[in-house]
C-alpha cells in the first residue's frame, strides 16, 4: 500500500512539473527521404521547421531542411533557410511572440523584419510541445547545429 501512495505521489510531482521548453524541438511527425545511396546510404532529409528556446526565454522558428544520419542530426547548410526571432513568455500553457528576421530567397515586395506574430504554446502529457496545431518533441543532438545557425541573429 505504501508503495502504491509513493507511486501516485511520485506521479503527481511529474506530472506537475511539466515540460521546460529549452533547446530544439522537431515536429514529431516529421516526413525522412532518403538521399541517393551514391551520396550516402544512410543519410536521411526532411524538410520542416524547428523550433528553439534559449536559457532567457528567447525563441526562434526555423524553416529549413534537416539531416538525419545514424548519431547525428544538423541543419543543412547547403538549403534555403527561413528564421524567425522573438520571445515566449516563460509560461505553460503560454505565449510566444516572433517575427521573421530573415529568409535565404528574398520574396519580391517582402520588409524584413516582418510584423510580430503571436502563437499558443501548451505541453502535453508526454512531454510533447503543441505549437500552432503541430506536436513537437525535443531533440538535443539538434541543438548545436540550430546555435551555430543563430549566432550573430539580434535576438539570440
Amino acid at each position: 500500500m505504501k508503495k502504491i501512495i509513493l507511486l501516485l505521489l511520485w506521479s503527481c510531482v511529474a506530472f506537475g512539473q511539466g515540460v521546460k521548453p529549452t533547446g530544439a524541438w522537431l515536429p514529431v511527425h516529421v516526413k525522412w527521404q532518403h538521399a541517393p545511396l551514391s551520396v550516402n546510404p544512410k543519410l536521411e532529409t526532411a524538410a520542416t521547421m524547428v523550433l528553439y528556446f534559449d536559457e532567457n526565454s528567447r525563441f526562434a522558428l526555423i524553416g529549413g531542411v534537416v539531416l538525419r544520419a545514424p548519431n547525428h542530426l544538423t541543419i543543412s547548410h547547403g538549403d534555403g533557410q527561413v528564421v524567425s526571432l522573438g520571445e515566449w513568455d516563460g509560461h505553460l500553457p503560454g505565449q510566444v511572440k516572433y517575427r521573421l528576421v530573415s529568409r535565404t530567397v528574398a520574396l519580391n515586395g517582402e520588409t524584413l523584419p516582418g510584423p510580430w506574430r503571436e502563437e499558443k504554446l501548451a505541453s502535453t502529457p508526454k512531454g510533447y510541445l503543441l505549437f500552432e496545431g503541430k506536436l513537437y518533441r525535443h531533440v538535443e543532438d539538434l541543438e548545436p547545429s540550430v546555435r551555430d545557425l543563430l549566432q550573430g541573429t539580434s535576438t539570440l
